[in-house]
This record gives structure tokens, C-alpha cells and sequence, in this order.
């Protein structure tokens, strides 16, 4: 089997493939939104993060201040406390995760309120120093701590103020993101949505179209446009469905004609049985007389043998209404081929060729006689279609129901002749005139023939048909007008072991 390439097991998928395809790319869509949505989080818990250390920031700087007001105001050695432990907060908090800051960009600012507090301390050291000393320098110290107190302030009010803002700008922005994901998903899930239904719903309203029109009397193969595997083969049953009840419509036209024809057959049989022996009894009688006419016995002669002729007919009307058990046995079909064409050697002219093509070994479980019936038949039809110059080829050979057959003309019925079994097969095939698709409609229907009157009763495929039937196997016939016919003869393969 060749292999498929990529566009091939595209195309050639299921329904199954699609819908799981489909579930596939909204999963993995839905799942990549949730990690970028948890990315995103995560980003702006660490944004938060840093904006609530600049708060704290924020407050231990104030705090600071606040301290150092009292201790301005009210010279308690409790406030000096307060100021050192916060202003040792504010240090803490400022060298604390410094990667963070990076976030909201603020690196200068951050560099001038460390420089700014450095000097704050200091001065603040020397004012304690100096207090404590009771120095002339005191007030002038006192000034500058002031002085570097607001500065630290307005600093630190800045950073969380710039903090605050970009904090507001990536939550607009992430806030965006998510709406711009969530559509984009929306947008695939409707997307995806939209083609599978496109791609279960057209079929189905294509097998619903089909199944009115089936059910409206036109009965046809359906060849469906998709190439998705469950499709294609509920087609291949309904199709196997539409032969059946095809075949089923035929032989129940046919059983109903042959029930018609058997009852007025087998009566017509045996009220002419009684006059044609009347007439033989006589015209042997009469062609025994010594004083008769050379030109009656001329005409007698003729009376008789047109008796025995009809006589024949008769026979082959009252075989025709009776069923007889098949004798099987094992018939090696090499010798039974030859032997069946050596039967007919006389009609064969020298224009015409017989060609036979069978395995040594290859045998068949068969009625012998009812076998070489319908060979006979199919061989003698075969000449009558060829026109001066004309090849006749028989060949028998194991095989399995090929697609191509599938559009032939079918005898049989079609839940048993469809089955992907081994036949073994039989074919007559001729070069002569052919059929059109209209005669072969009715060529196995009983005493249908195109032959000239004299010559034949329309009764040979039929029976090749009735065979064929009583043997549990199929037939097949390929014709085409101007180019020949061929009948194919499927027989189970397992029955035809000796």
C-alpha cells in the first residue's frame, strides 16, 4: 500500500479526528490564557509588593519627622529614641530588596533619597552630640535637620507618588491584555465552533437530502463528497443496503413471474403432452404405410420431426418448473472446461477462437450437469454475439470482490455478494456485439431473447442465473455495445474443497 503524505491524512480523516482536533486547539488555547493570565498576576503581586515597601517607606520617614518635631517641641529623651529607631526603619526599608525598585524605573530617585537620609542621619548625630554638650551650634543644627527632614519627605512622597501611577499604567495594562486574550479565545472557540459544525452538519444534510430522495422512490449509489472516514462508511452500507433492495425488488418481480409462468407452464406442458403424442403415434403410423406418396412421406417426415421438436420444448418448459437436488462432487474445472467446450466444437467456426485459462489444481463443489448447463449456455450465447472474426475467452481463478465490480450488473443477493470473502470465479468473455444497459435489464428474464424465432426460447441465462443461485454464489455481467460482454461466475470459495 502506498503511503499517504501530510495533505493526504489530512483530507482522509474522521469526525472523531476533528471534534478531538477541535477540543485539542481550544485546550491548549484556554490553557496558554491561563498561564499568561498567571504570569500576569504574579507580575503585579510583585508591583504591589514594591509599592507597599515604598508606603512603609513612606510612613517610617514620617514617623521620623514626627519624632523629631517632639523632640524640637518638648526635649524628651524619649522622642530621640523614636527618631533613631525609625530613622533606622527608613534605612532598613530603603537597602531592602533593591531589585525591586527597578520595576517602577525610580533608581535616580532612589539614589537621592539614600543620600538625602545619609546626610538627615549625620546631622542629626551632630545635633544630638551637640545637645547633649549644650554647644552654641545647636540651632544651626536643628535648621539643617529640618532642612534635610523636608527633603526626605518631598523624596520619598515622589517615589510612591511615580510607584503609585506606573502601579495604575501595568494594571490598565494588563487589565487590556486579558480583554484582548479573552476575545482572541472567544474568537477561536467561536471560530472552531463554527467549523465543526460546518463539517458534521453539511454531511448530515447531505445524507438527509439523500435518504428523501431514496425514500421519494429514487433509489441510486451514493457517492458522497466528504472524505471523513464514519461518512464514508455508512455510505458503503446504505450502498450495500440500496443493492440489497435492489436485488430484493428484481427477485421479487421475478419470483412472482416465474410463480405465474410455472403454474400456466405446467399446465400448457400437460395439455399439449397429450396432442403432440397423438399427432407422433399417428405420423409414425401413416409413414409405415406401404402405399404412401414420396411427397407425403416428405411432409410427414417434417410433421414429425416438428413433433419431436416440440416435444423438446415441452421437456425444457416442465425442467424449467421443477427443482432438483444438486449432486455435488468435486469437479477439477481444467477437465471440466475442455470437456464442456469439446460439446459445442461443431458450432464452432474457423474464424472463432476458444480460449481457456484455469490452474491444474483449481476445483469447484458443483453439480456437475447443472454446472455444464450454464457454461454451455453462456458459451453458445457467446457465439451467437460474435460477427465474423471473434476471440471467446474462459477463465477461472481465485479472487475477492473488486471495487470495480461494484458498478457492474448484479445477480444475487447483495448482503452475500458484497462480503470481502475469496470466490472463485468463472468468466466468459466475448469481442462481439455487446448489450445496451436497457437489454440488460431483462436479459435473465424467462423467454426473453433477441435471437430470430427458430432459434431459441429466451430460457439459456436465465437458467445460467438459476444455477448460479442454487450454488449460493453470484453473477456479474460487464457489456458494452460494440466491444463485448463478460459474465463473471462468483462461487463461495469455502465450498470448494473436495
Amino acid at each position: 500500500m502506498p503511503e499517504k503524505s501530510g495533505w493526504q491524512w489530512l483530507v482522509d480523516t474522521s469526525l472523531r479526528w476533528k471534534i478531538q482536533s477541535g477540543q485539542l486547539l481550544v485546550g491548549t488555547l484556554l490553557l496558554l490564557l491561563l498561564l499568561l493570565t498567571y504570569n500576569t498576576l504574579q507580575s503585579v503581586q510583585e508591583q504591589i509588593g514594591t509599592e507597599v515597601q515604598l508606603s512603609q517607606l513612606l510612613n517610617a520617614i514620617l514617623e521620623t519627622r514626627r519624632y523629631e518635631k517632639n523632640l524640637f517641641l518638648y526635649r524628651k529623651p524619649d522622642d530621640l529614641s523614636e527618631n533613631d529607631y525609625w530613622r533606622h526603619q527608613s534605612t532598613l526599608l530603603l537597602n531592602r530588596d533593591e531589585s525591586k525598585r527597578s520595576l517602577f524605573h525610580l533608581e535616580p530617585q532612589w539614589q537621592l533619597l539614600k543620600q538625602q537620609l545619609e546626610h538627615y542621619d549625620r546631622t542629626m548625630e551632630q545635633y544630638v552630640s551637640c545637645w547633649n554638650t549644650a554647644c552654641d551650634t545647636a540651632a544651626d543644627l536643628e535648621e539643617q535637620v529640618r532642612h534635610y527632614g523636608k527633603e526626605i519627605v518631598s523624596s520619598a512622597e515622589a517615589i510612591n507618588h511615580t510607584g503609585n501611577d506606573w502601579l495604575q499604567q501595568e494594571l490598565k495594562r494588563h487589565r487590556r491584555f486579558l480583554l484582548w486574550s479573552a476575545g482572541l479565545l472567544l474568537s477561536l472557540v467561536v471560530a472552531v465552533g463554527w467549523w465543526l459544525s460546518r463539517t458534521i452538519t453539511r454531511p448530515l444534510q447531505w445524507m438527509e437530502q439523500a435518504m428523501q430522495e431514496v425514500t421519494a422512490g429514487k433509489i441510486r449509489r451514493l457517492d458522497p463528497p466528504f472524505r471523513d472516514r464514519e461518512f464514508r462508511s455508512l455510505t458503503a452500507v446504505f450502498n450495500r443496503m440500496l443493492a440489497e433492495i435492489k436485488t430484493q425488488q428484481r427477485e421479487l418481480v421475478r419470483s412472482e413471474k416465474l410463480a405465474a409462468l410455472g403454474t400456466m407452464l405446467a399446465g400448457v406442458a400437460h395439455e399439449l403432452n397429450n396432442p403432440l403424442s397423438n399427432i407422433a403415434t399417428s405420423c409414425q403410423i401413416l409413414l409405415e404405410e406401404p402405399d404412401v406418396l414420396p411427397f407425403q412421406r416428405d411432409m410427414l417426415g417434417q410433421i414429425d420431426n416438428q413433433t419431436l421438436r416440440a416435444r423438446d420444448i415441452v421437456r425444457t418448459l416442465l425442467d424449467v418448473t421443477r427443482k432438483h437436488p444438486l449432486q455435488r462432487q468435486p469437479l477439477v474445472l481444467a477437465t471440466l472446461l475442455p470437456e464442456t467446450i469439446a460439446l459445442l466444437q461443431t458450432k464452432i467456426v474457423s474464424e472463432t477462437s476458444v480460449h481457456c485459462d484455469v490452474a491444474p489444481e483449481l476445483t469447484l463443489s458443483a453439480d456437475k450437469n447443472r454446472l455444464q448447463q450454464a457454461l454451455l449456455n453462456l458459451i453458445q450465447n457467446a457465439l451467437d454475439a460474435l460477427v465474423g472474426t471473434g476471440v471467446i475467452t474462459i477463465h477461472a481463478s481465485i479472487a475477492t470482490m473488486e471495487p470495480n465490480w461494484q458498478d457492474m450488473w448484479l445477480m444475487g443477493k447483495a448482503s452475500r455478494c458484497h462480503t470481502e470473502q475469496e470466490w472463485l470465479v468463472i468468466s466468459v468473455r466475448d469481442n462481439g456485439v455487446g448489450m445496451t444497459e436497457e437489454l440488460l435489464q431483462h436479459i435473465f428474464d424467462p423467454f426473453f431473447t433477441t435471437k430470430e424465432i427458430g432459434h431459441g426460447i429466451g430460457l439459456g441465462l436465465f437458467i445460467v442465473w438459476e444455477v448460479v443461485e442454487e450454488h449460493g454464489g453470484c453473477l456479474l455481467v460487464e457489456s458494452e455495445p460494440g466491444r463485448g460482454s463478460c459474465f463473471r461466475l462468483l462461487f463461495p470459495y469455502q465450498c470448494e474443497q473436495p
